[in-house]
């Protein structure tokens, strides 16, 4: 291991089962103020949550 890549054998040490998937299904994006989820349109549930979510917002403001 190099000198400089302490993080590296750290990172190798966390590998599973669960590392063979190349990117998440999803992101949490924070843009300023904002936070943005990210969906992959690959993954089976995309749909389920982004009709859940689309949903919920025609749900009236409860000011």
């Amino acid at each position: 291991m190099p000198a400089g890549e302490p993080r590296a054998a750290a990172n190798d040490s966390l590998a599973g089962p669960w590392t063979y998937y190349p990117s998440a299904a999803a992101q949490l994006v924070n843009t300023g103020r904002r936070h943005w989820l990210r969906l992959t349109a690959r993954w089976p549930w995309t749909d389920v949550i982004t009709h859940a979510i689309d949903g919920l917002h025609t749900l009236p403001n409860p000011s």
